[in-house]
């Protein structure tokens, strides 16, 4: 059997989307799926075993069908949308004593802003001010004073007993829980409000914008509107970040083939 290995590229949020495509190239090519240890599969049931040999790394934008490969990248672009929602959840369930721990987590507010600034600052990532949010609230209908701000610099949200390389684990079940959520742009509140149930999800819209270093504005807080949906672009630089549209429950979207070689 022809066989697809996985090379994770970042972390959790873009392992989890990295995971589901590759499952679903896998699926579609009639491949064994392999896949590293890492932190993804501290968190979620990953049957999967892991590479036993090298195999030729392929960006995920540059597939063209090929099996017995490395899939490499970060699969932010629409081609790599082949997987449904429901093909989600049902790939992407806790572990059975991360789920028990979840469950035992006070409950909080199901209005939520998530901000993603602290550990992005220095970077050519687009920040998002706080005005943003403040005035895409009151565009859609909401009162800001109603919301929780999650963010990465904010620790009260991490409770024990989840070990420190987890300790995102309880934002990211906030996050799916919410009923109202203003995301970042983020794989990580992507994937959540992908695996979620929220009545409305807000997200930021950044294409076209230059990055933050082109504009002079790395670290600094920049206005951005936002739009309703999870299918807006995530601010990832690089020449292969497009919209993301995942469908519900229809056929399996086909890859792209290489029609130029006959």
């Amino acid at each position: 059997m022809s066989q697809i290995n996985l090379r994770w590229e970042g972390r959790f949020g873009n392992q989890c989307m990295q995971y589901l495509h590759a499952k679903a190239y896998a699926r579609h090519h009639g491949c064994e799926l392999r896949v590293p240890k890492d932190r993804t599969d501290k968190v979620f049931v990953i049957p999967e075993l892991e590479p036993e040999q090298d195999l030729p790394c392929v960006q995920d934008w540059d597939l063209y069908d090929r099996v017995d490969i490395t899939i490499d990248g970060y699969a932010l672009h629409q081609d790599a949308m082949t997987y449904t929602r429901k093909e989600a959840r049902e790939w992407l369930r806790f572990r059975p004593e991360i789920q028990e721990k979840l469950d035992a987590l006070p409950k909080h507010s199901d209005k939520l802003f998530h901000v993603r600034r602290g550990d992005y600052v220095w970077s050519d990532y687009i920040l998002v001010s706080g005005a943003s949010y403040i005035n895409a609230a009151r565009q859609f209908g909401y009162d800001p004073l109603e919301f929780d701000v999650i963010e990465e610099a904010k620790a009260e949200f991490r409770p024990q007993p989840f070990e420190n390389a987890l300790s995102f684990v309880p934002d990211f079940w906030r996050l799916m829980q919410a009923k109202i959520l203003f995301r970042s742009n983020s794989t990580f509140p992507w994937v959540a409000a992908l695996l979620g149930n929220a009545e409305h999800v807000y997200s930021p819209t950044v294409a076209g914008m230059k990055s933050a270093k082109q504009a002079d504005l790395v670290g600094i807080p920049q206005d951005v509107p936002f739009v309703e949906g999870n299918w807006p672009a995530i601010s990832w630089q690089h020449d292969h970040c497009t919209d993301l549209h995942v469908r519900e429950e229809l056929a399996f979207h086909p890859y792209p083939r290489d029609t130029t070689s006959g």
